[in-house]
Order: structure tokens, then sequence, then C-alpha cells
């Protein structure tokens, strides 16, 4: 423990040994023949001064007793601290001011980790997934305007994910970079790097120190001798220098980088075994944790064997979590702060196009290019509302309704062929989910049947490059399988806890099930309708033993895709939703399904044919002509934009407007329509035009 003294440890003589503190280190001199005494300790022997020393507190608190009163009066100060320390590992609320932008807020668990991480140059923030990690880290930047250059390392899939979040919550002016294989982001204040890159990057990750280092999925550098572990704590690398057909490989000794503040997150500082973590805690905290067999036989109960020293083992885990949460480690969990968090916390991860780049490029030239078929003939079709010949609305009407079902076929091709694609990305993710609790269940939504089949082999058991993966127990449900098989994949998975996984199709378990035993959604495709995954999201929130748990909803994206767009519409206009209501229904949530067409309907789109046909009998021949003027007014002003300003016509409108403007002469029906576009522009047109064109004969 802390700041403890061992009862094994012998008592003090008096006038002979001691314990003081010079330049940083804990010093006790001793007479030879009580040199067990800081052995026991776990002292270390300096040869030139010829004395026992340690600079970590822990060791030279169980000497306590021998200590002189300058030592015993700071060992006194660290019991104090480390109180204070180990009672902040837990808190949940902080009295602090940290800058955030406007309209969103710290939870105040998240501002009591910025607090906790403030306070000291190490930390080791591991709060269970969900709870914001990365949000907290970002606080830490917006609150030490000392920190002007930041390294962040992560997987190559949340480098996007880091960016958007820090230009959503950054309230400082830094520029941010993401390193690419053939391009280091110079002269930027934060780099985003990826594991991947680290050895390639070796001399630009040294040529500074920098103000703060962060390590996201810190448990990554769990083996001392991995290549991205080296690159980051430092040790030896080789280096291949190919000679014609002869590789000669040279070891070659690599610095730890260099950092004023480092910042470690991981939900899972303990992926499998006690021992991977000493690699973090080595780095984080070198002076306490600066001796490998010590933290082995100590932790992870060491003994030798033929084989060499087997440390797979785990002891005094109540003292190494005491250690840790008094010195560098925060961690809260779901459960702790859920009271502060919203029913359901919702977010969009990008994942890098890497080898689906071509589909999503294909993807977005077959939106595009349906988009503009699409507009022409809406165009068509409003215009063919003022027409005289009733087969032009026909024959205008027919021909959108086909388009858009050529334009559905061919996005559902593309659309299915990334669903596929992705699915290695969502199994890794998955995998780093369940690994943070042997307890932990999980549902997965898919859209396409193949994409479901896939993705339960590659959690279920089998074999992946050659190598076992592991079981992680495996239930589904699609279209094809009986409602008796689905209520037996239902039952399993609420109740068995060798089933952590359930994978459904959207549309087939979104409805009529109950999944409360998992409080973690990830979305592994999206469905046009977002009232369908609404539907799925409310399998987990539903009565029942977890019912009143904060469910964790995660869109996972390839950057650049119409679901990356669409996840945001709809997480955007879910969380306006739901701050205005406390519950909606199926019904209610009708109002956000996305049309394949442009979201933004010209401002006459309301208007039927009978209604034109009624307003254009009302009209008079002065409103006729003022509409005509009205119209080329608009036409003259306008910059054809794609966006809204206020200058002119927006969007669809600015096709429609300009085509009844070039007309000689307007027919009463397209007067009608062109009025009604008017009525949308009227700032633009001034009260006077106003006055004529506004008022019908018998009212609207």
């Amino acid at each position: 423990m802390p700041c403890g003294r061992s009862d094994s440890l012998p008592r003090k003589r008096k006038d002979m040994a001691k314990l003081t503190y010079i330049q940083d280190r804990y010093v006790f001199v001793c007479a030879y023949q009580e040199r067990t005494i800081p052995k026991a300790a776990r002292f270390l022997w300096d040869k030139e001064d010829k004395v026992w020393f340690t600079r970590d507190p822990d060791r030279a608190a169980r000497l306590a007793d021998y200590a002189d009163s300058t030592c015993s009066h700071k060992l006194k100060k660290i019991r104090e601290d480390y109180s204070k320390t180990l009672d902040a590992s837990r808190a949940m609320d902080a009295d602090v001011d940290i800058p955030c932008p406007d309209g969103i807020n710290f939870f105040p668990f998240q501002k009591a980790g910025i607090s906790f991480m403030l306070q000291r140059p190490a930390s080791l923030l591991s709060d269970e997934m969900g709870v914001g990690k990365g949000v907290q880290t970002i606080g830490v930047i917006n609150a030490d305007p000392s920190i002007a250059s930041v390294l962040i390392i992560a997987k190559a899939s949340l480098k996007i994910n880091w960016s958007r979040e820090l230009t959503r919550w950054l309230t400082r002016d830094l520029s941010i970079g993401i390193a690419m294989p053939k391009e280091w982001p110079d002269k930027k204040d934060i780099v985003i790097v990826n594991y991947d890159l680290l050895p390639r990057y070796l001399t630009e990750l040294r040529e500074k120190t920098w103000d703060l280092i962060v390590v996201d999925e810190a448990h990554n550098i769990k083996n001392p001798k991995a290549q991205r572990t080296v690159s980051i704590c430092g040790g030896m690398l080789n280096r291949r220098t190919k000679v014609g057909f002869r590789t000669t490989i040279t070891p070659f000794a690599v610095d730890p980088i260099g950092a004023k503040r480092k910042l470690f997150l991981t939900g899972t500082p303990i992926p499998n075994r006690v021992v991977e973590l000493w690699p973090l805690l080595h780095y984080l905290d070198p002076a306490r944790w600066d001796n490998y067999f010590s933290f082995v036989n100590r932790y992870c109960g060491a003994v030798r064997s033929t084989y060499g020293m087997d440390v797979s083992g785990a002891t005094n885990l109540d003292e190494l979590q005491h250690r840790l949460r008094s010195t560098i480690m925060i961690r809260r969990l779901k459960k702790d702060v859920l009271p502060e968090l919203p029913p359901k916390l919702r977010q969009v991860l990008e994942l890098p196009t890497n080898g689906a780049a071509d589909l999503v490029h294909e993807e977005e030239r077959i939106w595009q290019s349906q988009q503009e078929l699409l507009e022409a003939l809406t165009v068509a079709k409003e215009l063919a509302k003022a027409s005289d010949n009733p087969e032009d609305w026909v024959n205008a009407v027919k021909a959108l309704k086909d388009a858009l079902q050529v334009a559905f076929t061919e996005m559902a091709k593309v659309r299915h062929r990334i669903g596929l694609a992705k699915v290695p990305y969502v199994v890794e993710h998955v995998r780093e989910a369940l690994n943070e609790s042997p307890d932990k269940k999980l549902s997965i939504y898919a859209h396409h049947t193949d994409v479901v089949k896939e993705l339960v082999a590659a959690l279920g058991e089998g074999e992946e490059g050659g190598e076992e993966v592991v079981n992680y127990g495996v239930v589904k449900i699609t279209g094809a399988d009986s409602q008796k098989a689905r209520q037996a994949a239902v039952d399993a998975f609420q109740t068995d806890p060798k089933i952590r996984v359930f994978v459904g199709n959207i549309t087939a378990a979104g409805e009529g099930i109950t999944l409360t035993a998992s409080s973690h959604v990830v979305f592994a495709e999206l469905d046009w309708t977002p009232a369908k995954l609404f539907q799925a999201e409310d399998r987990q929130h539903r009565q029942g033993s977890q019912g009143h748990e904060c469910i964790y909803i995660q869109h996972l994206v390839l950057e650049g895709s119409l679901d990356a767009r669409i996840a945001k519409i709809i997480v955007d206009k879910q969380a306006i939703a739901d701050k205005a209501l406390d519950k909606m229904d199926a019904d209610s949530r009708k109002e956000y399904d996305l049309p394949v067409v442009n979201p933004n309907p010209p401002a006459t789109d309301s208007a039927r044919r009978s209604q034109i046909e009624r307003d254009s009998k009302l009209l008079t021949p002065t409103q006729i002509g003022s509409i005509h003027q009205g119209l080329r007014t608009l036409s003259g002003i306008c910059d054809g934009a794609r966006g809204r300003d206020a200058a002119g016509f927006n969007k669809l409108d600015t096709r429609i407007g300009h085509e009844l403007a070039s007309m000689s002469v307007l027919t009463p029906k397209q007067a009608a329509l062109g009025r009604r576009l008017l009525l949308k522009y009227s700032r633009q047109l001034g009260p006077d035009m106003m006055e004529i064109i506004r008022p019908l004969k018998d009212g609207e």
C-alpha cells in the first residue's frame, strides 16, 4: 500500500540507520550489517556515493520510522496528497471553470476528470467507453494555456474522429494536422498520428519536447518489445538494410518521446494480464515504476520455470489499484455517472476509407449525378403544375418516379458493397469494446443479410489470417429466421453470460424484442428511414433489469460517405428532439425520415395543381405583370446559389424562378406558381410590390 510501513522490516535502532531526502532521492545511510533493511524495501545501491537510495516515495515510506524531520515531513505531505488523489480518482464533480465552446458543456464528472489531469504531469484516464475520455483530454488543452504543442497517438480508424472532436470542442486557436504515410504535418500545433506510422517518423516525434502527449487506446502498447511501444516509450529497434540479395539487421536504441505532460487513455488498462500494464506505468511514472522485476514479482506472481519466468499471474491487486488511484489513475464507470448522462448517448465514428476509397468515390459520383437529374425532374414537375396540358403533369410525375427508382437501385448496390467493406473495421471496434469487461454485452445492427452473416462469422468461433480468434458467443436475427429461432436468440442473449453479441437486421430485429442485457449499440450500416434506427435503439432502452442505464449508440461510417452525412443529420436532429421531449413515439419521429432526393424542396412544393388553378382564376392582369417583374428582378440579382443567401433565389427555387422569368409572357397558372415562389422572398422585393402581388380576390 502506498506510504504504508511493512511490519516485516526491522525496527529502527537509535543513532544508526537514517533516511533522508537529498536531491530528488530518498537516501538511506546505514552500517554494513544493516544492509538488509533497505534491501527489503527495494532500495538501490549507489556504488559511487556508497548509499542506498530510491526515488519512489512508496518504497521510502516503508522506512518512515528511520526518517529525519525533513524527510518525515515530506512523506507526511505525500500521504496527504495520496489521500486526496484517491478521492479525486473517483470524483463525480469539481469546482473548476473549464472553457468550452458556446452551446455545449462538460458534464460535472468530466470536469472532475479534467481537474485531476491538470494537477499532475502524468495521468492514466481509464474511464469506461462512452464516458468521454477524448472530450476530457480536449478540456485539458482548453484549460492550460501553456500547452502549445500536442501529439495525439491513436488507431488509424480514430484519427478522423479525433480531428472532428478537436474542431468541435477546442476553444483555443490551435492548428490541427493529421500525419499521412508520406507526409508529416509540419508547423501544426496539434499532430494526430496513428500507431502504424510511429516507426516511420521517429525523427519528427523526437525533434522537440511536446507540451502534451496523448496516447489513445493506450493498451495497444502492452508489449514492451513491439515497434509501436518502443517508438513511444523507448527501447531497441531493428534497422533492416538490403544489399543485393542479403538483408542486414542492425539494432539501434530509441529514446522515449519527450513530453512535459502525458495522458494515456484506455478503458482496458489490463486487456488480458497484469504484466501488460507495465509499459504504460514505466513511461508515465518512471520514478515510481522503475524496476520490471519488482513489478512482476509483486503483482504478477512471477515464478521461474524451465521455460523462463512466468509472469502471467495476478497478485496483490487491491494494493495495485490503491497505488494507481492514489497516484496517476482516474477511472469511473458508466453506472457511476449514469444520472448525469442523457438516456441515449450517440456518436458518429468516421472510419478512414483506405481500401474502400473507390467505393466511396463511386457512391459520391452516383449521388451527385442522380441529384442533378432529380433536381431537373423536380423542377419540371413543379412547372407542370402550371401547364394547361394535363398530360404534361402526368408525364413529369412518371419521369420523376422512374428516376427515383433508378437512383435508389444504383445507390443500394454501392451501399451494399460499402457495408461489406466495413465489416473488418466493425469487427475490430467491437472486439475492443468487448475486451473492456468480460461481462459486457453488445448489440450490432446492419441492413444487409450477408453483412450480418459476415459479422457473426468473424465474432464467433473460427480463424482469421491463420490465427484463432476469440469466440464471443454470437446470436443473430434476420428476416429468414423463424419466430421460434428469433425468441431463442433473444433468450440466449438476455440470460446466457457466454452469449455476448447480438447481431440483427435493422428491419427484422428492430421491433417486438427486448435486448436490455446490452447498453452498447453499434450500427454497422444505416437505413434510409431513421425511424427504423430509433426503433432498433429502443430494443436496448426498455423497461427491464437494465432499462435505467444510459444507452451508448455508435454509428460506424466511412469518411465522406453518404452514411456519414445521414448519420450526422440523424444524431443532430435526435439530440434536439431528446432535449425537447421526454419520450418520442414512432409517429412523432416520422418527420425525420430522409428522402432520397434533395432534402430542401422548392417553395412551390406544397402547392397542389388544384390550388394553382384556383389562384390563377383570382389573379388580376396587374398582379400577373407584377409577378413577372418580381421574378425577373430576383433572377437579375440571383447568383445561382446552392445554399441560402440574401440575394435572389436559393436551391431548387433558382431553376424554377429563372425558368419562369425567362418566359416572354406568363399564363395565369404560371403566374400563380410564380406568386407562391415570390411569397418566400418578399423581403427582397419590398412592401410596395408585395402589396400588389400578395392579395387574392377571395383570400388565400
